[in-house]
């Protein structure tokens, strides 16, 4: 009987994701790093249904930066960020609007190399 309860939860957690819906946004933008300048990059946002409205979202992002590439005095800077958390998505009567909100953690790291 444990077995067949065992097999059975096993199976209905790996079944759920099947109907689960996926989504993926691509972004990209400038970052501000203060005394660093100006950094450009983007990342993509990947979203996948926890039920009705509610999902859950990794957001990886990646910025960076060269300054006199190829010569001795080459600069280079990056940021990196890592979000993740969860969204709240209600949809405004039958038109295709949505009202969304979001809560999430994450961090990031600041590189640089030069002289």
């Amino acid at each position: 009987m444990n077995r067949i309860l065992i097999a059975l939860s096993a199976f209905l957690l790996l079944a759920a994701p099947l109907h689960a819906r996926m989504f993926v946004d691509l972004y990209g933008g400038a970052n501000d790093a203060g005394d660093a300048g100006i950094l450009l990059g983007g990342g993509i946002s990947a979203g996948w249904d926890l039920s009705h409205g509610l999902a859950f979202l990794v957001r990886p992002e990646y910025y960076g930066a060269t300054e006199d590439g190829g010569k001795p005095a080459e600069t280079v800077r990056a940021l990196g960020m890592l979000t993740a958390g969860l969204q709240y998505a209600r949809q405004l009567g039958e038109r295709p609007l949505f009202w969304t909100a979001s809560a999430g953690m994450g961090g990031a790291c600041f590189y640089e190399q030069g002289p």
